[in-house]
Protein backbone atom coordinates (compact mmCIF):
# COMPACT_ATOMS: atom_id res chain seq x y z
CA UNK A 1 0.00 0.00 0.00
CA UNK A 2 2.07 3.15 -0.89
CA UNK A 3 0.22 6.72 -0.63
CA UNK A 4 1.18 10.02 -2.64
CA UNK A 5 3.37 11.69 0.32
CA UNK A 6 0.83 13.96 0.63
CA UNK A 7 -2.18 12.01 1.46
CA UNK A 8 0.49 9.45 3.54
CA UNK A 9 1.16 13.03 5.40
CA UNK A 10 -2.52 13.83 6.06
CA UNK A 11 -3.09 9.85 7.06
CA UNK A 12 0.12 9.92 9.51
CA UNK A 13 -1.12 13.51 10.77
CA UNK A 14 -4.72 11.83 11.76
CA UNK A 15 -3.26 8.91 13.48
CA UNK A 16 -0.79 11.36 15.36
CA UNK A 17 -4.41 12.88 16.95
CA UNK A 18 -5.96 9.90 17.45
CA UNK A 19 -4.00 8.12 20.36
CA UNK A 20 -5.14 7.43 23.84
CA UNK A 21 -2.97 10.34 25.32
CA UNK A 22 -4.40 12.87 22.90
CA UNK A 23 -7.98 11.51 23.80
CA UNK A 24 -8.43 10.62 27.33
CA UNK A 25 -11.90 10.71 27.47
CA UNK A 26 -12.43 7.91 25.42
CA UNK A 27 -11.44 3.94 25.75
CA UNK A 28 -8.52 2.59 24.09
CA UNK A 29 -10.73 0.66 21.67
CA UNK A 30 -12.87 3.72 20.46
CA UNK A 31 -9.57 5.28 19.51
CA UNK A 32 -8.36 2.18 17.78
CA UNK A 33 -12.00 1.92 15.75
CA UNK A 34 -10.85 5.66 14.82
CA UNK A 35 -7.56 4.97 13.47
CA UNK A 36 -9.23 1.44 11.75
CA UNK A 37 -11.68 4.07 10.23
CA UNK A 38 -8.70 6.49 8.73
CA UNK A 39 -6.99 3.44 7.79
CA UNK A 40 -10.17 1.67 5.68
CA UNK A 41 -10.95 5.35 4.14
CA UNK A 42 -7.82 4.94 2.13
CA UNK A 43 -7.59 1.25 1.95
CA UNK A 44 -4.43 0.84 3.78
CA UNK A 45 -5.16 -3.40 4.90
CA UNK A 46 -2.54 -4.35 6.12
CA UNK A 47 -1.47 -1.31 8.21
CA UNK A 48 -5.43 -1.48 9.79
CA UNK A 49 -4.75 -5.41 9.87
CA UNK A 50 -1.45 -4.81 12.21
CA UNK A 51 -3.19 -2.10 14.64
CA UNK A 52 -6.40 -4.42 14.74
CA UNK A 53 -4.72 -7.70 15.91
CA UNK A 54 -2.42 -5.33 18.28
CA UNK A 55 -5.39 -4.12 20.04
CA UNK A 56 -6.97 -7.79 20.30
CA UNK A 57 -4.27 -8.73 21.76
CA UNK A 58 -4.66 -6.25 24.48
CA UNK A 59 -8.51 -6.89 24.18
CA UNK A 60 -9.11 -10.27 23.61
CA UNK A 61 -12.76 -10.24 24.27
CA UNK A 62 -14.03 -7.09 22.41
CA UNK A 63 -16.26 -8.19 19.33
CA UNK A 64 -15.89 -4.50 17.46
CA UNK A 65 -12.36 -5.44 17.30
CA UNK A 66 -12.65 -8.73 15.48
CA UNK A 67 -15.25 -7.58 13.76
CA UNK A 68 -13.15 -4.87 12.09
CA UNK A 69 -10.92 -7.16 11.46
CA UNK A 70 -13.13 -9.27 10.01
CA UNK A 71 -14.03 -6.08 8.14
CA UNK A 72 -10.09 -6.11 6.55
CA UNK A 73 -9.41 -9.98 6.21
CA UNK A 74 -12.80 -10.22 3.73
CA UNK A 75 -11.14 -6.71 1.71
CA UNK A 76 -8.08 -8.59 1.10
CA UNK A 77 -9.50 -11.68 0.24
CA UNK A 78 -8.77 -13.50 3.07
CA UNK A 79 -12.39 -14.90 3.56
CA UNK A 80 -11.66 -18.29 5.95
CA UNK A 81 -9.94 -15.45 8.21
CA UNK A 82 -12.89 -13.23 8.03
CA UNK A 83 -15.21 -16.15 9.12
CA UNK A 84 -13.61 -16.97 11.69
CA UNK A 85 -13.12 -13.27 13.11
CA UNK A 86 -16.93 -13.05 12.40
CA UNK A 87 -17.77 -16.15 14.01
CA UNK A 88 -15.51 -14.89 17.00
CA UNK A 89 -17.11 -11.51 17.25
CA UNK A 90 -20.63 -12.80 17.20
CA UNK A 91 -19.76 -15.18 20.16
CA UNK A 92 -18.35 -12.44 22.27
CA UNK A 93 -21.10 -9.87 21.31
CA UNK A 94 -23.58 -9.54 24.11
CA UNK A 95 -27.31 -11.18 22.97
CA UNK A 96 -30.50 -9.06 23.49
CA UNK A 97 -33.53 -10.59 24.39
Amino acid sequence: EILPAADAGRVQTTLGMLTAAALPDHSANTVMCMRAAVLFEDKLWDSARRELQLAIASSPDEATLRFLLAHVYERTGLRQLAARELDRAKALAPTRE
